[in-house]
């Protein structure tokens, strides 16, 4: 008989109310060559950004160091070094580094100067008791730390910045502080960045004769700027003064988000320091789930008891196919794997997701296709395809075979079948048409 794993079965995050105190360490450094040979100092934290910037945390005035030249982390077994894409690198013991991790004592070259840096005194690391901050959700230490500093940044002012890869909750943790600050009561508002021309990204930033804006409309509540980088140089500059008081516009709450490092944009030229120094009042970095992954399996329950109960899907997973998932790498991270949860379950062939089913989803992979890296003589003098006639072969196979499977999920039913699928009942009548497969009403 075949095991199962049930939302009643099993808890998807527990309280870690017993947890044992983690343990971190300072970072203790001395410039030993350069114009500020000689200043020394601890970064109590262990983590410290050395620069030529006004927000660094070690500055460095050598104009040959870049604005963010490098991120130290103080471990128990060394100092973890990031070259931050300076101009003149990080090298140690004449090696160029970008990311490395080096002895308690080691100097590093950046530009005409050097630090040496040491591991330093132990001290408390901060975690939530809490498995949850608003809609986030997992009980790994990296999350639990995380959300400590979200819970103290919703009890302040600040502004925010939030950087992390793709779909590792970004949003849903401004969200979160938001909800959980003073402004709770007053609007949320997201601003997307990308693409804005200058009179675009002004009238949306601080209004016109026909629109007031984000700050405006924001009344006093939070202002979610996304890939602020992408805004016009002259629009930045402009938000940069802006904020020189220390207050937004319309004393909104801004928080900036981010899947680029923001120290490594402004080193590139496309992020006024300025602005970075007013938006940046705190700094957090979302954690990637590959660094959680003992929370792959209770969010996979998590999101299957998250689903709406009007849906035709399963709501539960055979172990088997648990430890499946689990095995996976997810680039896209938590979003991915929500996801791949959600539309397995809707594609279950029954009442809970086995192993069958996860193979069945694989098909919609991105690297499908790339599966086997080796070409064999025969296959290498072959005629290819033209790229985009290929694509489209591949993509034919895979919705074809979709589409079968849908119908089959849905007993031939067009409009059941859309919304499975998430799409309009007249696209998904069109692709049906165009491989020459019919449903029960009328396509």
């Amino acid at each position: 008989m075949t095991e199962v794993t049930s939302i009643q079965q099993t808890s998807t995050m527990e309280t870690r109310a017993g947890d044992e105190a983690p343990v971190g360490r300072a970072l203790r450094w001395r410039v030993s060559a350069g114009p500020d040979s000689g200043k020394s100092g601890e970064i109590p934290s262990g983590r410290a950004i050395v620069g030529r910037a006004a927000s660094a945390d070690i500055l460095v005035l050598d104009p040959t160091v870049s604005q963010f030249h490098v991120q130290l982390d103080a471990t128990d077994a060394g100092i973890d070094v990031l070259d931050l894409g300076s101009h003149n690198r990080t090298r140690v013991n004449d090696v160029e580094v970008r990311s490395a991790r080096v002895a308690s004592g080691a100097e590093l070259r950046i530009g005409e100067s050097a630090i040496v840096v040491e591991v330093g005194s132990a001290y408390r690391v901060e975690r939530s008791k809490t498995t949850a901050f608003g809609t986030l959700v997992g009980a790994a230490p990296a999350m639990r730390e995380v959300y400590a500093v979200l819970e103290r940044l919703a009890r302040s002012d600040a502004h925010v910045v939030l950087e992390g890869e793709p779909g590792t909750g970004k949003h849903s943790a401004a969200q979160g502080i938001h909800d959980a600050s003073r402004r709770a009561a007053s609007p949320f508002v997201v601003l997307r960045c990308s693409g804005l021309p200058s009179v675009l990204a002004t009238s949306a930033l601080f209004g016109d004769a026909s629109s007031e804006g984000v700050f405006a409309a924001a009344k006093g509540g939070t202002v979610v700027l996304d890939e602020v980088f992408e805004l016009p140089t002259d629009v930045q500059r402009r938000l940069a003064d802006a904020l020189a008081g220390r207050k937004a516009p319309g004393d909104v709450r801004i928080i900036s988000t981010s899947t680029r490092g923001m120290k490594q944009l402004v080193n590139a030229g496309l992020l006024l320091d300025e602005l970075y120094l007013g938006l940046a009042q705190a700094y957090v970095c979302m954690p990637a789930l590959r660094d959680c992954l003992e929370d792959v399996k209770p969010l996979v329950l998590h999101f299957l008891a998250s689903m709406p109960w009007d849906i035709q899907a399963a709501r539960a997973i055979t172990l088997d196919a648990l430890d499946a998932i689990a095995s996976r790498a997810f680039p896209g991270n938590v979003r991915e794997l929500r996801t791949t949860v959600e539309r397995t379950a809707m594609l279950a062939e029954g009442a809970q997701i086995t192993a069958d089913d996860l193979a069945f989803e694989r098909l919609v992979a991105a690297d499908r296709g790339s599966s086997r890296a080796v070409v064999t003589a025969t296959e290498a003098s072959e005629e290819l395809e033209p790229f985009k006639a290929a694509k489209r072969t591949v993509v034919d196979e895979f919705e074809k075979e979709y589409l079968a499977r849908l119908l089959a999920r849905a007993g031939t039913n067009v409009s059941r079948a859309a919304a499975l699928a998430g799409i309009e009942r007249q696209s998904l009548r069109d692709l049906l048409k165009r491989h020459g497969l019919r449903g029960e009403d009328g396509a």
